[in-house]
C-alpha cells in the first residue's frame, strides 16, 4: 500500500511533482509511480489503436504486437525520416 498524501507544504497545481522529488529524495514511492502509471498509459494509447483500427484488439505485451488484426500493428511504430531516429 502506498500512504495517502498529507496536504502539508505541498503547492496547489504541481503537487505530483513535488511528491515524485521526495520520493526521489527519500527513497520512497509516489502515489502515481511507473508501476502503476506506465501500464495505465499502454492502456490508453492501445484503445486509441483500437479506435484508429477500427475492431477490438488483442495486445500481446511479450511481443509487443496485436495478435488478432496484424494491419493494426503500423499503428504501434512510424517510419522516420532520412536523418531522424529514436
Amino acid at each position: 500500500k502506498i500512504p495517502p498524501v498529507k496536504e502539508g507544504d505541498w503547492t496547489k497545481g504541481n503537487r505530483h511533482v513535488q511528491e515524485w522529488m521526495a520520493a526521489c529524495k527519500k527513497g520512497g514511492q509516489p502515489c502515481a509511480s511507473f508501476a502503476y502509471s506506465a501500464p495505465l498509459a499502454e492502456m490508453v494509447l492501445l484503445g486509441n489503436v483500437a479506435l484508429r483500427s477500427g475492431t477490438p484488439i488483442e495486445w500481446d505485451s511479450a511481443k509487443m504486437q496485436i495478435n488478432n488484426a496484424p494491419e493494426a500493428n503500423r499503428f504501434l511504430r512510424r517510419e522516420y525520416r532520412n536523418g531522424w531516429s529514436v
